[in-house]
């Protein structure tokens, strides 16, 4: 990759770290429905998509403030 003015090669600074625009948590739960209620609920995320894949629920939150949203997705394993 041919290298920027700056030093760069485009992928971040010239110390290496990446610089990103967006953040998003992709979580693995038990029991899909129960983690959208409380993530709803106590945390006060909204559903802005709700699907399944592969038969199992999913869906994406997004938080009432600016900060990182998440997708839940149901987990193969069960853990009590």
């Amino acid at each position: 990759m041919a290298e920027q003015s700056n030093g760069t090669t485009g992928h971040g600074n010239a110390e290496g770290s990446l610089h990103a625009s967006t953040l998003e948590a992709s979580l693995t739960v038990n029991d899909v429905s129960k983690s959208i209620s409380w993530y709803t609920d106590v945390l006060g995320f909204k559903v802005d998509q709700r699907h399944e894949r592969s038969g199992k629920l999913a869906c994406k939150l997004t938080p009432h403030i600016a900060a990182c949203p998440a997708s839940l997705h149901q987990s193969i394993w069960h853990f009590d």
